[in-house]
């Protein structure tokens, strides 16, 4: 990890240093655990996927609030050291594998997590896909990942133009010498309007499109001042032009937000079309 950060992406001594120390307490991973129970989910019982388990901090946390986990990371010696993180805490399966590849039975998981994985693969498209193929009706998946229509690049930490080219990225990388190997090889745009069409594509239902319609239906209910004046002109529309218009207006706001968090379900009923 101290090789990919000071070497691959140029962070000083002391910046890599606090995030090692973060990765060893398991910071992000208990957060994310900590996001995932406050929206009513329970992972006792459940068949999880950790997807992109990395050094397998994730899948250990899961493990410890009693999911069975199934961890899949392509990287060999990444994949070694989530072994034997995940053996450290009850057990749980870690195999290679893909996104677009998913070694697993369709139907055969009642949740998917993925954390900062999506902006990594060659085809985020084909991975929702196998997500939504993997995952049991009813099933559901986390998503969080990159959004390259913000500021900033989070790998490098440096400023950076939504979508900047790579060829000029590449050029700006060497102008502040940083080497732009990674970014030419293992970053792939991901954007909240990019990711939230594939899912929606996929026949996911996003629970973001859940929330703006129960708030369509009873604006009075938004705590927040500035939303409530936003949104409650729409109630007088017609329920389907009030929920489009509430979509377009909370992605607006969205926009260039660092990160893109999504919690989308299977539905029991497939919503995807014949040719889909």
């Amino acid at each position: 990890m101290r090789s990919y950060l000071e070497s691959t992406l140029g962070w000083r001594h002391d910046m890599a240093d606090q995030r090692i120390a973060a990765e060893l307490a398991r910071t992000i991973q208990k957060d994310v655990v900590k996001y995932l129970l406050s929206q009513g989910i329970d992972f006792r019982g459940m068949t999880v996927l950790d997807l992109g388990a990395g050094l397998g901090g994730l899948s250990a946390e899961m493990v410890q609030y009693g999911a069975r986990v199934i961890a899949i990371e392509p990287g060999q010696h990444w994949r070694r050291i989530a072994a034997k993180n995940v053996q450290r805490f009850g057990g749980g399966q870690v195999i290679g594998g893909v996104g677009e590849h998913l070694p697993l039975r369709e139907s055969s998981i009642d949740m998917v997590v993925s954390v900062q994985v999506l902006e990594h693969v060659e085809d985020p498209d084909a991975v929702i896909q196998e997500v939504y193929r993997v995952l049991r009706a009813g099933g559901l998946f986390y998503l969080r990942c990159e959004n390259y229509l913000s500021f900033r690049e989070p790998h490098y930490r440096i400023f950076w133009l939504p979508l900047m080219p790579k060829s000029i990225g590449a050029v700006y990388l060497r102008l502040r010498r940083r080497s732009p190997q990674f970014l030419l090889s293992a970053i792939t745009y991901t954007t909240i309007l990019s990711v939230r069409a594939a899912l929606r594509r996929s026949g996911f239902v996003l629970q973001h499109d859940e929330r703006i319609r129960a708030i369509v239906s009873s604006p009075d209910r938004i705590k927040t001042a500035w939303k409530r004046c936003l949104l409650k002109p729409l109630a007088s529309q017609t329920p389907r032009l009030a929920h489009v218009s509430a979509r377009l207006l909370t992605t607006a706001v969205r926009l260039c937000a660092q990160n893109i968090s999504e919690v989308a379900t299977k539905p029991a009923v497939s919503s995807r079309s014949p040719s889909a």
